[in-house]
C-alpha cells in the first residue's frame, strides 16, 4: 500500500510539472505571437504615416503584459525600456537609409538630445510604475491630438525664431519627455522640427537623428536600473528590456514598413493618419483609464 501511495505521488508530481511545463510553453508562445502581430502592425503603420507611426509600440506593449497578468509597475518599465531598445536601432538604420542628412543640426543639437534623452530615462526608471504609465498615456494622447489638428488645418504654423538656445531647449524637452515614455523621435521632435522651420525633406532624417541620440543612453539606463532592481516579472527580460520582444519587434517592423509604405500609395494622404490618430487614441485612453 505505501509503495502505491508514492507511485500515485510520484505521478501526481510528474503531471504537475508536466502541466507546468505546458502553462509557460502556452505563456511565451502567447508573447511570441503577440510581438510578431505587434511588429507588424506598428511597422505598416510606420511606413504609412512616415515619422510618428511608432508611437503605438510602447503603449501596446505596456496593455499586452498587464493583460498577461504581469505587475502593473514593472509591466510599464519594462514597456518603454523595451520601446527605446527597437527604436534605437530602427532610427540608426533608417538613418542610414536616408542619405541626405542635416549633419549640421545633429551635431548641433546633439548634446541637447542626449542629455535629455539621460534626463527622461533616469527619471522614468527610477518612477513608479503608475506615473510611468499615466506620463505614457497622457503624451500618447496629446500626440493623437496633434496628429488630428494637423489634419485638420493643413496650414502650418508659423516657425519660431531657431536661436541655439531656443531650439536647445525645446531639444532637450522633446527628447526627454521622448525617452521618458518610449515613443520614438517622430512623435515629439518631428513637430518641433517643423516648428523651427526645419525643411519637409530634413524632418524625417532629423527624428531619426534624434532618436538615435536620445534613445540609446535611456535604453542602458533602463537595463541598469531594471538590473538592480528586484527581479523582472516578465519573461525574457534583461533589466527593463524585454530581449525577446527586441529580436522579435525589431526586424518585423523593419519588414513591415515598405509593406505599409506601399499600401499608403494607395490612399490619399490623410486618411491613414487619422486612422492612427484614432487608434492611438483610444489605446491611450484605456492606459489612462486603467492607471487611474
Amino acid at each position: 500500500m505505501t509503495v502505491a501511495i508514492l507511485a500515485n505521488a510520484q505521478r501526481s508530481a510528474v503531471r504537475g510539472k508536466m502541466g507546468a511545463a505546458l502553462e509557460e510553453f502556452l505563456e511565451s508562445a502567447t508573447l511570441f505571437g503577440f510581438f510578431l502581430i505587434l511588429g507588424a502592425v506598428v511597422g505598416a503603420f510606420a511606413g504609412m504615416i512616415g515619422v510618428g507611426g511608432g508611437a503605438l509600440l510602447a503603449p501596446l506593449l505596456f496593455l499586452a503584459f498587464k493583460a498577461l497578468g504581469y505587475d502593473a509597475g514593472q509591466s510599464a518599465h519594462v514597456a518603454v525600456g523595451t520601446s527605446l531598445a527597437i527604436i534605437a536601432p530602427l532610427a540608426a538604420y533608417s538613418l542610414r537609409a536616408r542619405r541626405a542628412v542635416d549633419t549640421a543640426f545633429l551635431w548641433r543639437a546633439a548634446p541637447w538630445f542626449v542629455a535629455g534623452g539621460v534626463a527622461g530615462g533616469a527619471a522614468a526608471a527610477f518612477a513608479p510604475g503608475a506615473g510611468v504609465s499615466f506620463a505614457l498615456g497622457v503624451t500618447a494622447f496629446v500626440t493623437a491630438l496633434a496628429i488630428l489638428f494637423a489634419e485638420g488645418g493643413r496650414r502650418q504654423p508659423k516657425p519660431i525664431p531657431n536661436t541655439y538656445l531656443t531650439s536647445g531647449l525645446m531639444s532637450l524637452v522633446a527628447a526627454g519627455a521622448s525617452a521618458g515614455t518610449g515613443l520614438g523621435g517622430g512623435a515629439l521632435v518631428a513637430p518641433l522640427l517643423r516648428l523651427l522651420g526645419s525643411p519637409s525633406t530634413s524632418v524625417a532624417v532629423g527624428a531619426a537623428g534624434a532618436g538615435v541620440l536620445f534613445a540609446t543612453p535611456a535604453a542602458l539606463i533602463f537595463l541598469g536600473v531594471g538590473l538592480s532592481a528586484e527581479s523582472v516579472a516578465v519573461p525574457f527580460s534583461l533589466g527593463y528590456i524585454n530581449l525577446a520582444a527586441v529580436c522579435v519587434i525589431t526586424p518585423m517592423m523593419a519588414a513591415a514598413a515598405p509593406v505599409g509604405a506601399q499600401l499608403g500609395l494607395g490612399f490619399a494622404a490623410r486618411p491613414p493618419r487619422l486612422l492612427f490618430a484614432f487608434v492611438l487614441a483610444l489605446v491611450s485612453l484605456t492606459l489612462i483609464r486603467d492607471t487611474g
